[in-house]
């Protein structure tokens, strides 16, 4: 059945249905590719879809496990982190976050996906939660030596009344050596 639609003569189509095809076709030959277990070939034409239709949820998903099975962790995680910000972005916040958790099992020290879930914990409410991954984002900027970012992201947990927060902002102050600052985070 999928075959015969994708194999229909398009010379009396309109431009959008036209369009429609072309995008069937490539996902079947993308499943086929797939099921024949030639990654490069599913993930291309996987790839071919979404520039023709980006709105695809479920091909990034797909090509994130496609470049896993490659042994392509980079390139998994990077497709991983755009669904996510797709499904966070449409307020898909149950399906958001376990693809930041899946992320992070890939890549420990991923910032974007610390970020993406400290926010996810923020705008749901769960303090303590956005708290420990505001924390973990910040330890992991302060030991990179990402002063700038680690300001910002523990000035989010000072908001939250994080006492952590309020040491790492005293110990990036003496870094950039402004003592009389660092005191005052300290004293808090």
């Amino acid at each position: 059945m999928q075959s015969k639609i994708a194999r229909r003569d398009t010379a009396q189509l309109d431009a959008d249905s036209k369009n429609k095809q072309a995008i069937f076709t490539k996902q079947v030959e993308g499943d086929k590719a797939f099921e024949a277990g030639e990654i490069e070939a599913a993930a291309k034409a996987y790839q071919a879809v979404l520039e023709m239709d980006p709105d695809r949820f479920d091909l990034y998903q797909k090509l994130g496990d496609l470049y896993l099975r490659k042994g392509d962790t980079e390139a998994a995680c990077k497709k991983y982190l755009e669904i996510g910000d797709i499904y966070f972005r449409n307020k898909l916040i149950k399906k958001a976050a376990p693809i930041y958790l899946k992320v992070l099992e890939l890549d420990p020290e991923n910032i974007d996906a610390y970020a993406a879930l400290a926010e996810i914990h923020v705008k749901s409410g769960n303090e303590s939660e956005a708290k420990r991954e505001l924390l973990q984002l910040t330890e992991l900027l302060f030991m990179r030596g990402d002063y700038e970012r680690c300001c910002v992201v523990a000035q989010k947990g000072e908001q939250l009344k994080s006492i952590e927060s309020y040491n790492y902002l005293g110990h990036v102050e003496l870094r950039r050596g402004k003592v009389a600052e660092a005191k005052v985070w300290f004293e808090k």
